[in-house]
C-alpha cells in the first residue's frame, strides 16, 4: 500500500514543497485539489487497483470455451484432480530411477518367482511390459485407473509392481502381479497417516485373501485407487535408493555459489567440468565438479507447474512437462478466475480445489492444436502468446523424435534382427527378395508364435522323431548338424533361464538372504 501524508495548503515548508513537486504540482488534501492519482505514483499502487476489470465468464462464454478442453480427457473428472497431475509429474521426473532400481533386482526376482508361482501365474518381463509400466500417457493412466478392460487392470498392477520392486529388492517373496496388494498394505500401515492427512486408508488392501482383495480393489471408486497410487509414489520418493541419491546430489550442489549455476548452463554435454570447493555446514572442504548435467534443487522443482500463463479471464494455466513417450506435456487451467496471487479455488491452500480444474491438453499433439486454434489476442496477452509459441517449437521436435522411435520399435517388434540384416542371397547365389523375408530358423526368431505354440511344436517334433517316421534320414542328420550352433525354436526364454538357474545353483540365494 502507498502511504501519502496529507498536508494543509497554507503550509509552505521546504519538505512540503518537495512533496508538491513530486506529486505533479498538487498537494493532496488541499482545498480544491482533485483526487487524481499522480503519474509518479501509478507504478507503486497495488496490482488490483491498476488492472482493468476482467471480462465475466457467463454461460455463453463458458459454453464456447469448452472447445478449449482436451478431446481425450476434457470431460474426465478424475484427470482434473491434483493427485492425477502428481502421479504424472513423479514418473516424468523419476521414471529412469524407478526402472533402474527394478532392473537391479529383476534377475533375482524372476528366479524366486519361478520357484514360488506356477508358469501360468508368472509375469513375462519383456521389453514392452517394462517400458509401459514406467512410461505411460495421461490417457493410459486414466484408463488404467478406471479398469474397464483387462489390459488396463494389468497395466495398473504393473505400475505398482515397478514401484514396489525398487522398495523391496531383497524380498524372499518379491512383489509381482499376484501379491502387490499385500506390499501396498504394509506401507499404508506405516505411512498413510503421514502422507494422506485427514483421509482413511482403503480397506481392500488389508484383506488377507488375494482374490478377495483384488475384487474389493476394483469395486471401490477410482478416486481412491488414484490416492493409493499417489501415496505409493510419495513413499518411493523417500525410500527408493536411486531417487534419494539423485535428490541428495541436487541438494549438495545447491550449496555452490550462484556462479556455479551460470557455469552449468554454459557447459555442453561434452565439455569438461569445472571444480568448485565448498564447506557445507562448517564441515570439511569438499570439491564438486560442475558439468552441463549437474542438477540443482531448483531444477528439480517445476515453476511452470505453479503458473504458466494467465488469460484475459484471470484463469491460470499450469503446465507439466512430461517425457516424450508420456505425451510431452499436460496442461490444466482453473475453472474460474483467480482473484489474487497464490489464491486459486482452494480454501487458503494456494492450490485449486478438486473439481475446479479443467484439462486443456493431455499430450503434445493436443497442445500444438490448442495453440494453433485458440491462442490469440481474444484470450491471451502478448507475453503469454509468445510463451505458448516458443514451447510449440520444442514440442514439435520432441514429437518428431518420438515418432521415429515408434517406427523403429514397430519395424523390429519382438525380433532382435531387422529384416535388412538377414541373409541377402539364396543358397544358389541369387539375390533374395526383401518382401516378407522370414528369419532363419537357426536364430530361433518367431515373432508370430507364442511360447505355448512353440512348446507344442517342440513336443510334436520330439514325438515324430522318436517314432522313426518317414524322412528321418538325411533330414534328421541335417537337423543334428544345425543343432550344434542353433537355439531351439520351441525353447522359450523362461526355459533357458530355468536351465541357467539350475547350473548356477541356489548358493547365491542363501548368501544374499
Amino acid at each position: 500500500e502507498v502511504e501519502v501524508e496529507v498536508v494543509a495548503a497554507s503550509a509552505a515548508t521546504p519538505t512540503q514543497e518537495r512533496k508538491r513537486l513530486r506529486t505533479g504540482g498538487l498537494t493532496l488534501g488541499s482545498p480544491g485539489a482533485k483526487r487524481a492519482v499522480p503519474v509518479t505514483l501509478q507504478g507503486l499502487l497495488p496490482v488490483s487497483v491498476r488492472q482493468p476489470a476482467a471480462p465475466t465468464l457467463d454461460e455463453d462464454t463458458l459454453e464456447r470455451h469448452r472447445a478449449h478442453l482436451s478431446p481425450t480427457l476434457g470431460a474426465d473428472a478424475l484427470a482434473s484432480t491434483w493427485e492425477f497431475a502428481c502421479v504424472l509429474d513423479f514418473f516424468s521426473r523419476f521414471a529412469d530411477e524407478v526402472d533402474g532400481a527394478r532392473s537391479d533386482c529383476l534377475a533375482q526376482h524372476k528366479k524366486r518367482e519361478r520357484q514360488r508361482w506356477a508358469r501360468e501365474e508368472r509375469t513375462r518381463y519383456d521389453e514392452e511390459t517394462l517400458r509401459c509400466s514406467v512410461s505411460f500417457s495421461a490417457a493410459g493412466l486414466a484408463a488404467a485407473l478406471v479398469g474397464h478392460e483387462d489390459g488396463d487392470r494389468v497395466l495398473m498392477a504393473d505400475i505398482h509392481v515397478a514401484l514396489l520392486k525398487g522398495l523391496h529388492p531383497r524380498a524372499k517373496n518379491p512383489p509381482c502381479r499376484m501379491n502387490w496388494l499385500q506390499f501396498v498394505a504394509r506401507h499404508m500401515a506405516d505411512s498413510w497417516p503421514k502422507v494422506c492427512l485427514n483421509q482413511d486408508a482403503p480397506q481392500c488392501f488389508f484383506i488377507k485373501k488375494n482374490g478377495e482383495a483384488e475384487e474389493a480393489y476394483w469395486a471401490m471408486d477410482a478416486v481412491h485407487r488414484l490416492r493409493a497410487l499417489r501415496f505409493l509414489c510419495e513413499v518411493a520418493s523417500d525410500l527408493n535408493a536411486r531417487i534419494t541419491s539423485r535428490v541428495e546430489q541436487a541438494k549438495e550442489a545447491s550449496f555452490l555459489p550462484l556462479s556455479a549455476r551460470d557455469v552449468a548452463k554454459k557447459l555442453g554435454p561434452d565439455d569438461k567440468g569445472v571444480a568448485f570447493t565448498l564447506r557445507p555446514g562448517g564441515k570439511q572442504k569438499k570439491t564438486l565438479v560442475v558439468t552441463g548435467q549437474t542438477e540443482f534443487v531448483d531444477s528439480l522443482r517445476q515453476s511452470d507447474a505453479d503458473h504458466f500463463a494467465t488469460d484475459h479471464y484471470r484463469r491460470e494455466y499450469m503446465l507439466l512437462r512430461l517425457r516424450g513417450a508420456q505425451g510431452s506435456c499436460f496442461l490444466v487451467r482453473t475453472a474460474r478466475a483467480v482473484t489474487a496471487v497464490g489464491q486459486g479455488g482452494g480454501e487458503g491452500q494456494g492450490e485449486p480445489a478438486q473439481g475446479e480444474c479443467e484439462v486443456v491438453c493431455a499430450s503434445g499433439e493436443e497442445f500444438v492444436s490448442f495453440v494453433a486454434n485458440h491462442v490469440d489476442t481474444k484470450l491471451f496477452g502478448g507475453k503469454a502468446r509468445s510463451r505458448f509459441r516458443d514451447l510449440v517449437v520444442e514440442l514439435e521436435a520432441e514429437l518428431e523424435a518420438e515418432q521415429k522411435a515408434r517406427r523403429v520399435r514397430k519395424e523390429l517388434g519382438g525380433n532382435p534382427f531387422a529384416g535388412h540384416a538377414m541373409a541377402a542371397r539364396t543358397e544358389d547365389g541369387r539375390r533374395r527378395s526383401g518382401r516378407n523375408r522370414a528369419a532363419p530358423a537357426r536364430y530361433g526368431v518367431e515373432s508370430t508364435t507364442t511360447s505355448e505354440e512353440s512348446e507344442s511344436e517342440d513336443e510334436d517334433e520330439v514325438s515324430s522323431s522318436s517314432s522313426g517316421g518317414e524322412g528321418s534320414g538325411d533330414e534328421a542328420g541335417s537337423q543334428r548338424a544345425d543343432a550344434d550352433f542353433s537355439v531351439s525354436e520351441g525353447e522359450s526364454d523362461e526355459d533357458r533361464d530355468d536351465e541357467e538357474d539350475e547350473d548356477s545353483g541356489s548358493g547365491s540365494d542363501e548368501e544374499e538372504e
